[in-house]
């Protein structure tokens, strides 16, 4: 019979691992608290959330979700990375403190949309571009066709415009003769 505290557990990854776009394991060894801190911060910021639980309770709280897999990814001492909504930008966060820092931690792979991928899948996706730049790229990429497109339209209308001006200056010249 499980203690009241492991079920509490349990319940609490339950809700942390729940309707996450990505989650990554990854396993780390020789880090010391001020690392963990910076890690946790720097992939707060990216948009995600990093947590350190007992395996066997993750491995439940996993299989209670469809994530049966998940013991193919973890090893030893685990921490699991979630992201909220931009997996690339928490993956980017995640591997580039990993890099600056020199922390001994080591992707294990992970779990998106239900399905298992390896490690240097999640590698991949720090490669991606952010949300933000992605949403840039897109206004770019319909802004130019569209800025196109108004040109042609307004070209008739500028023609005509430099026409009755030309048509003008032309009475004008006339009626300065005339006169």
């Amino acid at each position: 019979m499980p203690s009241q505290r492991n079920t509490k557990m349990k319940d609490t990854l339950v809700d942390r691992m729940r309707d996450k776009p990505l989650i990554v394991t990854a396993r780390y060894s020789n880090v010391n608290a001020s690392q963990m801190d910076e890690l946790r911060r720097n992939v707060t910021n990216g948009g995600g959330k990093v947590f350190v639980a007992k395996n066997t309770l993750v491995k439940i709280a996993a299989s209670e979700l469809g994530f049966d897999d998940i013991d193919e990814i973890i090893d030893g001492p685990t921490a699991y990375v979630v992201a909220d909504d931009d997996i690339a930008s928490m993956v980017k966060a995640l591997n580039n403190t990993i890099k600056d820092q020199n922390i001994n931690v080591e992707i294990l792979g992970g779990i998106m949309e239900q399905q298992l991928i390896d490690a240097n899948r999640v590698k991949q996706i720090a490669d991606l571009p952010s949300r933000e730049q992605l949403i840039a790229m897109l206004a770019s990429n319909l802004n130019g066709p569209l800025m196109s497109f108004a040109r042609v339209l307004n070209a008739p209308v500028q023609n005509l415009a430099s026409m009755l001006e030309q048509i003008a200056q032309q009475r004008q010249s006339a009626e300065s003769e005339a006169a």
